[in-house]
């Protein structure tokens, strides 16, 4: 079992059961994974997971039960009839006049409405629904402190969505499957399966000291550095709430207002601003552009760019990162964050003459930002970036006080407030 570091602990404790709740779609597939060190999460943690994964699993069971549906009205399949006058397409050749009373053995086709697909499609929904109706039963009461990603809203409305059309393929039929079923089937399947085996599934993360002993299986894969970004999200939010903005959920954005001013906080999207005009010759510029952890979008931006780590090649990179992003979007500021240096992880097994010249320049700056809470990097331009230690160990009042500091010190934030 991972000992974690007091910090990743806090980061948990603190971010945890939002872990997927600020995507619109999560993918599946890609949280679920071998060979991972399992790390061990409070009850409320897990359940809130386990109901933002069931959120994508009724989704995608919707689209497939509107696959099923439409197929149904349009899909044909061959049948012998017997009539006394052939009805519908017939198959020539293979129409016979057969008995004494002119009835026709005819080779035609009709509306697949009772295929055996459509009853197994109907006993997997309502499997997936029962499924689904546990989970929620799990966090229904558990108070939600943050209302940007609502869990239980979401799964609720889902949850009837989905109650209503289990009533609209007739029966309930089950036979294994096979490759020549359709995909809407497989597919529904697949999610029946994996809702099946969510609540026993350990959570773990990837460590590049982990070497198991036992026998690798399959775990949900919490990936800690995107609860960080999800963490500094939080921190923003809660500073501007006590500057008077009030903060709601827009589609895939979310909407900062104070009076007459407003502007978007846009998670991990490249922005229309980018000034990047063409690359080579290749057509799709957009796959190219900078996709900023957090943007803060007016006719000006704020673009902040989120670290969970303490490999000081990395973070040395990252601040030359914040650099390409102050060049390509031409913001007010680029800000960013981590939670600082483990100075032992440093210097354990080296020293600071292995740095090379960059490194031990952001060692300076590392030292510099715990002491003074942040540093500013100015240039000639005018430009102003910040590099600032913002630690989920720390009390959350002390790091928004942090972020305070930077808008309050610049002019051009000022404007932005």
């Amino acid at each position: 079992m991972r000992r974690l570091l007091k910090r990743d602990r806090r980061l948990i404790e603190k971010i945890g059961r939002y872990y997927l709740a600020y995507k619109g779609n999560v993918r599946l597939e890609s949280l679920l994974a071998k060979d991972l060190e399992i790390v061990e999460v409070d009850k409320v943690t897990r359940y809130f997971v386990l109901a933002t994964m069931t959120l994508s699993v009724i989704k995608e069971a919707l689209d497939y039960f509107r696959q099923a549906r439409r197929t149904r009205l349009t899909y044909r399949e061959f049948t012998v009839e017997y009539d006394s006058e052939p009805l519908g397409v017939v198959d020539v050749p293979r129409t016979l006049g057969v008995m004494s009373r002119r009835v026709y053995a005819y080779y035609t086709y009709i509306k697949g409405y009772d295929a055996p697909e459509y009853a197994i499609m109907n006993y997997l929904l309502r499997r997936i629904y029962a499924i689904a109706s546990r989970y929620f039963e799990m966090v229904k009461d558990v108070p939600e402190e943050v209302k940007y990603f609502s869990v239980k809203e979401k799964l609720e409305q889902k949850l009837q969505e989905l109650k209503g059309v289990l009533n609209y393929f007739r029966g309930e039929y089950f036979r294994p499957l096979t490759d020549y079923d359709p995909s809407w089937l497989k597919g529904t399947y697949n999610l029946y399966v994996t809702l099946s085996e969510l609540e026993g599934l350990s959570f773990g993360i990837k460590s590049k000291d982990w070497k198991t002993n036992e026998v690798s299986r399959k775990m949900i894969k919490l990936i800690l550095w995107r609860l960080y970004e999800i963490y500094i999200f939080f921190l923003v939010v809660k500073y501007l709430e006590g500057e008077g903005f009030t903060i709601e959920e827009r589609g895939n954005v979310y909407v900062a207002r104070k009076g007459e001013k407003e502007f978007q906080l846009v998670l991990n999207s490249d922005l229309d601003v980018s000034q990047l005009e063409a690359v080579d010759k290749l057509d799709e510029i957009k796959s190219f552009r900078g996709r900023p952890d957090l943007s803060l979008v007016a006719k000006k931006s704020v673009l902040i760019e989120c670290k969970y780590s303490s490999s000081i090649s990395y973070l040395t990179a990252s601040r030359f990162k914040i650099m390409a992003y102050a060049y390509e979007y031409d913001p007010l500021t680029v800000i960013l964050t981590y939670p600082g240096l483990d100075a032992q992880r440093l210097t354990a097994g080296s020293s600071s003459s292995t740095l090379d010249v960059e490194e031990k320049a952001t060692y300076m700056m590392d030292e510099r930002a715990k002491r003074e809470g942040f540093i500013d990097i100015s240039f000639r331009n005018s430009k102003k970036l910040y590099i600032v230690v913002l630690d989920p160990s720390d009390d959350d009042d002390e790091n928004v006080a942090k972020i305070a500091r930077i808008f309050t010190s610049n002019d051009y934030l000022k404007n932005l407030l």
